[in-house]
């Protein structure tokens, strides 16, 4: 994908990306807080909107209720009177438009033996009045509902729905009251009987939203005026067989009217129920996407006109942003054109007074800062090419100075930090069967160091061949060192002398790291050598040597302090513990150019490419 280059483009971008995080953090602010209010007005609306519905349901049951009660109160006192209460049922159900049956069913025993006896009258659904009088009719009343819970409780019932088949096969209930003795027993039961279909029209007016579910919850699961039959016949299925549900509805008839929020997602519904006088709970279930759809559909709407305000806003901002920051394109081009080395072409002309200007000016100072600069730069670097052919040839020289005709039994590597440096090993291979070796540090890197070590190796090449101690031939060096020494600098040095017959090993160190014998056996030791001080640092220093006879197979490992002294990254050094460690895994069945190698690949291995901070000197010596 093409990266953006235009800086107007995106400014204009970024101010619309912020804006667009205002918007839309705004409109969720909103879009919540307006779900929460609108949700919690809905349901307190659907809340009164329920109990409205169930004060017009429950006025008319009143009236029911108080014509059965005023009907039996009367009944009481004529007892045995079958005209008078024929004509009291016949009465209830002329006098009440709800009511289209009326009984009066006397207890066994009491109106005759072993009977039941019920004058009944009922509305036919055509309008016409049918009447029967059930006289000493052999009927058990008591296994019917509406006679055997207010026979038994002694209070007023209305049943669970039922299908009278006698009335039209219409869905009734019945409202029973009872008829007590002076004991307080129950010898009859009124009645009167209620269809429920009008309970459709009120429950159909209540609904709140165009999905919402009402109905009306009977003690025994069974579902009066719901609006819609399928979901009532899921409802009453549940009651009978979920326990969970059951229990559900035990609690709704004996509790409180409540509220409670069902399932997730865009399927949440909250639904509001208030128990009734007659035993049953009315209940209205509402989904939060009905509640919410008129919100939805504003939130909408208010979305894409911001939407459309943000673009409209993109497109301003693009076009002033661009204008303000046309003088700084120009710039841009201009620099472009410094940059492939055209120093002199024009910048443009500004003519605000602000932040630009500076920076038109600021581009002219540099225009004339970077043509004195190169300017300057050539001289330089004239001047820088001339230094690094002569270091070059220095270290050339410095290198030819080193001896590299190695015999077999020695070999040695320097490797200097910088183009020269001020290690040194030399090594003389004489006609007494006499070897002699040395190898060094100077103080510090670069050319004070080279020129000391020139001096250093040329002190002790004019001594070699003399017939001295090593004593002598430390303390003449010292002496030469000191003479030249103008800067405050020292010389570590150790020189040996290896007699290739006796395996006689003479050897004098000055200030310098302590070699490392490697055995036959592959046993290895630092060798236990005199310090003495550093070469350059006192004149005529009594310098003691000393003597060790070697086995044959021995290997003199010497080393400068860029070996031991090398760091990785962390700063954690190669240290004396790590090399004589190597040495003893090593040997001595290598050659001695093998040894070498093999230590310098060691110390760059563990270095793992950070820079070298010191000269580097090994020399391998095999008897």
């Amino acid at each position: 994908m093409r990266r953006i280059r235009s800086l107007s483009l995106r400014l204009s971008i970024n101010i619309l990306l912020f804006v667009s995080v205002l918007f839309i953090g705004a409109l969720a602010v909103m879009t919540a807080a307006n779900y929460k209010l609108v949700a919690a007005e809905a349901e307190s609306a659907t809340k009164s909107r329920l109990h409205a519905m169930v004060k017009e349901i429950e006025l008319p049951l009143v009236e029911v209720e108080s014509a059965a009660s005023s009907a039996g109160k009367f009944a009481a006192t004529l007892k045995k009177n079958d005209e008078m209460l024929y004509r009291i049922t016949q009465q209830m159900v002329m006098q009440q438009p709800l009511v289209c049956g009326s009984a009066i069913a006397f207890a066994k025993g009491y109106h005759g033996d072993d009977t039941w006896f019920a004058p009944y009258s009922y509305e036919a659904p055509d309008g016409s009045v049918k009447s029967k009088q059930l006289g000493n009719e052999n009927y058990d009343y008591y296994d019917m509902e509406w006679f055997r819970v207010p026979y038994e409780t002694g209070q007023p019932h209305w049943s669970n729905p039922y299908y009278d088949e006698g009335g039209g096969n219409l869905q009734m209930t019945t409202y029973s009251y009872p008829l007590k003795d002076s004991a307080g027993g129950v010898f009859a039961v009124v009645t009167a009987d209620v269809p429920v279909q009008w309970l459709n029209d009120i429950s159909k007016k209540m609904k709140p939203y165009e999905r919402s579910f009402i109905t009306i919850l009977c003690p025994d699961g069974s579902t009066l005026a719901a609006t819609d039959s399928l979901v009532a016949l899921d409802v009453q299925e549940r009651m009978k067989t979920d326990t969970v549900s059951r229990n559900w509805l035990d609690r709704v008839l004996r509790g409180n009217d409540s509220m409670e929020r069902l399932g997730k997602g865009r399927s949440t519904m909250y639904m509001t129920y208030e128990p009734m006088r007659t035993g049953w709970a009315a209940v209205i279930v509402c989904l939060y996407s009905d509640v919410l759809k008129d919100t939805n559909r504003v939130l909408n709407l208010l979305f894409f006109i911001g939407l459309a305000g943000l673009l409209i806003l993109f497109v301003l901002c693009y076009l002033i942003v661009r204008r303000v920051m046309r003088p700084i394109t120009d710039l841009t081009a201009a620099a472009q054109s410094m940059s492939g080395g055209n120093l002199n072409v024009p910048l443009p002309e500004v003519k605000s007074h602000d932040e630009v200007l500076a920076l038109r000016d600021s581009f002219a100072h540099m225009q004339q800062s970077l043509t004195d600069y190169i300017q300057e730069l050539k001289t330089t670097t004239a001047a820088n090419n001339r230094m690094e052919g002569e270091l070059s040839v220095a270290s050339d020289i410095q290198m030819g100075m080193l001896s590299s005709d190695f015999p077999p039994m020695l070999h040695a590597k320097l490797v200097p930090a910088k183009e020269v440096g001020g290690d040194l090993y030399d090594f003389v291979v004489g006609d007494n069967d006499m070897v002699y070796f040395a190898i060094g540090d100077v103080s510090g890197k670069g050319a004070p160091a080279a020129l000391m070590m020139s001096i250093t190796r040329a002190a002790l090449h004019f001594v070699a061949g003399m017939a001295l101690t090593m004593e002598e031939v430390m303390s003449l060096v010292n002496n030469s060192v000191f003479d030249a020494n103008s800067g405050d600098m020292f010389v570590t040095l150790f020189i040996g002398r290896l007699n290739t017959k006796t395996g006689v090993l003479e050897y004098c160190n000055g200030g310098h790291n302590p070699i490392i014998v490697v055995r036959p056996d592959g046993r290895v030791r630092y060798l236990n050598a005199k310090p003495n001080l550093a070469l350059g640092v006192i004149e005529n220093y009594p310098y003691e040597g000393e003597s060790l006879q070697i086995e044959r197979g021995t290997r003199l490992l010497l080393y400068t302090d860029g070996v031991t002294e090398a760091e990785r990254a962390d700063k954690e050094q190669y240290g004396e513990g790590r090399l004589l460690a190597w040495a003893g895994n090593r040997g001595t069945a290598g050659t001695e150019q093998e040894e070498v190698e093999a230590l310098y690949q060691s110390v760059k291995e563990y270095t793992d490419g950070n820079p070298q901070n010191d000269d580097i000197t090994i020399m391998s010596l095999k008897y």
